[in-house]
């Protein structure tokens, strides 16, 4: 029994260490997952907690951006940090001008055009208009309205005044040449500067007053003309003044044709000015002060006054916001006095380049804009420096787009696709390394084949309603760092594309569109008669102006009929009296004239050649200089990108965060980032310019794929994560 026992005993303890041994073993597997899962759940922890760490980044990356953001100070468009002339207003502005210093005539001279006042009881002068053209001539200078004397002086031009002759281009032998050509012993040139002085803060500037000498630093030893102004002198002999000088400037103005554009002079003696090539203030002879002023009025027309001539209303044929040359002529002609006030309020002034805008709206939704900058300047080259380019939306507010290679590309030959390059351009901001060009984009002098450039770019706004506005405006410089800027701006207009309601009721319809029939039938009738009496008032103003020029015609033909007529008695006194002479001096006189009709010839001859050689020397340092802007083209097209650009849109192309499909003639912009118009109206403060001004920084931690990869990793750990938190 004791053995029985025995035995069982010993089977159960076998039996019990089998199922101690099974149940170690299950706790161990246990065990191994459970530190397993532990394990995978610390990683996962550990993820989740590093991506949180990340999005916090993120949102306080974006927080302190925002916060740190101050607005970007324009004038209506323009960056204020661009504070030049034509934007903002500064202290003053010195623009070029060319004075010519005149021979004093003496009282005894047959021809004196330079002094009358201080001849005995010969002060004869007073305002006389009419005196020059109401257009340029051909070299750009005033052209006498008269050819000669003895028809100025039957016009009734007074008698300070009645020299005033020359043709078209006015001649080396016509009177009115010395004035503004450098003609030895009467005339010689000097290039000057003048400055205008800002009133306040307002946008009117001003030069000069009274007492106005500009040329008495002139020497003796320097200007041999200024030794005939004899009769200005002190008791001792002494100079007073330099008083006898003529000038001319030409300042480019653009015409924004707001109705409060306005130039005034007041002053003596000549003034006249001309705007697109007319004459638009007229203050000509020999007078004391006189007052002028002229106006561009909002439709072109130019309303021009002069104290004591009354009002003109003047159509000089401008453009809104075209680009003019305003050019200024005046002349001190007698010593009594010499004052000469500019003040110039309200103007685009002075433009070095024309730009130009066009904006149209693609597939209802993508903005497209093209534009050119045009250097007008003949004598100096242009660099581009800095570009923006301002959006005033309906529904999106308003601001500066952030402008990138990935939008925006330029091209000196825009027919040429391959042509066109990728731009870069920092963004928005207040300092002067914003809206800056990666390099320098030259504009050669205006005439070459590359003073014309050309851009073109894309915006995808949020709301497709509506009107949106663009104002692109161009900073340059030339070669002696003179800064001006461009601009232009333009309205484009969505389509309201409010769905059409079918009309079930169909006799409402008939009668909807009979109803439209009649109208369109009274509006046909309507523009007919409208189209016949406009026809008919053409016609009737065509007849007066025919009758009118016939009777001015026959007016002119009975004039010159009868200056003829005077003439021709006056040549046969004259011709009497020279055959009476002639029989006394005929072969010497001959002999004369031959000799300096030959030394004449070959002076013109020698002319010929100087004139020849310098136009040869100039082409070559043209064909020179277009070389080297060409060279330094390519060499900035190279320097602007490591790869070529590629224009073909028929295939994929890869551009970080924008993509361009297969889908049109245009680039389709993802609607995020950079690519996507976002109203940009601040630029960061200089606290945080370290980390933020140049949005390297922010610009990755921001970025779409930056902000996705991290909340994907976020959600991954988190749903790795939540299941196993217990272990």
């Amino acid at each position: 029994m004791n053995s029985k026992h025995t035995r069982k005993h010993t089977h159960a303890k076998k039996s019990d260490h089998s199922s101690a041994v099974s149940q170690q073993k299950k706790l161990t597997k246990k065990a191994l997952r459970d530190l397993r899962l532990h394990k995978v759940a610390c990683i996962a922890r550990a993820i989740l907690i590093l991506s949180f760490i990340s999005l916090v980044i993120i949102s306080i990356t974006g927080a302190a951006r925002a916060l740190t953001l101050e607005n970007i100070a324009n004038e209506s468009g323009v960056p204020k940090s661009w504070k030049v002339a034509s934007v903002g207003n500064p202290d003053t502005i010195t623009i070029p001008i060319t004075y010519f210093d005149q021979k004093m005539d003496s009282c005894q001279a047959k021809v004196r055009q330079f002094e009358w006042c201080s001849c005995s009881g010969q002060c004869v002068g007073s305002l006389q208009q009419g005196i020059v053209k109401d257009t340029l001539g051909l070299d750009q200078l005033p052209l006498p309205t008269y050819t000669n004397q003895n028809a100025s002086s039957k016009a009734g031009i007074n008698r300070a005044s009645q020299w005033i002759t020359g043709g078209n281009p006015v001649g080396a032998n016509d009177n009115f040449y010395r004035w503004y050509h450098e003609v030895s012993g009467l005339s010689k040139r000097y290039d000057r500067e003048i400055t205008f002085i800002r009133q306040g803060n307002t946008n009117t500037y001003v030069y000069g007053g009274n007492d106005v000498f500009p040329l008495d630093d002139i020497t003796f030893n320097s200007d041999s003309v200024s030794k005939n102004d004899s009769n200005v002198r002190t008791s001792r002999g002494q100079l007073t003044h330099n008083f006898s000088f003529t000038a001319y400037m030409t300042v480019p103005i653009k015409a924004e044709m707001n109705g409060h554009e306005t130039f005034n002079f007041s002053g003596d003696d000549d003034v006249w000015v001309f705007l697109n090539g007319k004459l638009v203030l007229d203050i000509g002879g020999v007078h004391s002060a006189v007052g002028g002023s002229f106006t561009i009025n909002a439709d072109g027309t130019i309303t021009s006054t002069v104290d004591g001539a009354g009002t003109k209303l003047i159509d000089a044929g401008l453009v809104k916001n075209r680009v003019y040359d305003l050019n200024f002529f005046y002349a001190e002609r007698s010593t009594s006095e010499a004052n000469a006030k500019i003040t110039i309020t309200n103007m685009n002034w002075p433009i070095a380049a024309d730009a130009d805008l066009d904006g149209e709206i693609i597939d209802n939704k993508m903005v497209s804009y093209t534009s050119n900058l045009k250097n007008i300047d003949t004598e100096n080259p242009l660099y581009l420096t800095h570009l923006s380019s301002y959006i005033t939306s309906e529904n999106d507010g308003s601001g500066f787009i952030p402008l990138s290679s990935k939008l925006i590309s330029y091209t000196y030959t825009p027919n040429i696709e391959s042509s066109w390059m990728p731009l870069e351009i920092t963004g928005p901001g207040i300092t002067n390394n914003d809206f800056l060009l990666a390099y320098p984009i030259t504009l050669g002098k205006a005439g070459t084949g590359t003073d014309t450039v050309y851009f073109r770019f894309n915006i995808l706004p949020d709301n497709h309603t509506g009107s949106i506005t663009n104002k692109i405006a161009y900073l340059t410089k030339n070669g002696y760092g003179d800064v001006g800027i461009s601009f232009d701006t333009t309205t484009v207009e969505y389509q309201d594309l409010t769905p059409v309601t079918p009309i079930e009721d169909e006799e409402k319809a008939k009668e909807e569109e009979e109803q439209r029939q009649r109208e369109e039938e009274e509006r046909q009738r309507q523009e007919e008669e409208e189209r016949r009496r406009q026809e008919e008032e053409a016609e009737r103003q065509r007849l007066e102006e025919e009758q009118r020029k016939k009777e001015e015609e026959e007016r002119k033909a009975a004039e010159e009929a009868a200056r003829l007529e005077e003439e021709a008695r006056k040549a046969e006194e004259e011709r009497q009296r020279l055959e009476e002479e002639a029989r006394q001096a005929e072969e010497e006189a001959e002999r004369q004239r031959l000799e300096e009709e030959a030394r004449k010839a070959e002076e013109e001859r020698q002319r010929l050649e100087e004139e020849a050689k310098k136009a040869e020397e100039e082409r070559k340092r043209l064909e020179e200089e277009a070389e080297r802007a060409r060279q330094a083209a390519e060499e900035a097209a190279k320097a602007a990108t490591t790869q070529p650009a590629t224009n073909n849109i028929n295939q994929l192309v890869d551009m970080g965060d924008a993509t361009i499909y297969d889908d049109a003639d245009f680039a389709y912009l993802d609607p995020l980032g950079v690519v996507s118009y976002a109203p940009d109206t601040g630029a960061v403060s200089e606290v945080a310019a370290q980390i933020f001004n140049n949005r390297s920084f922010a610009a990755v931690i921001l970025s779409q794929s930056f902000v996705l990869a991290n909340l994907a990793v976020f959600a991954i750990s988190f749903a790795v994560y939540y299941p196993l938190r217990k272990y």
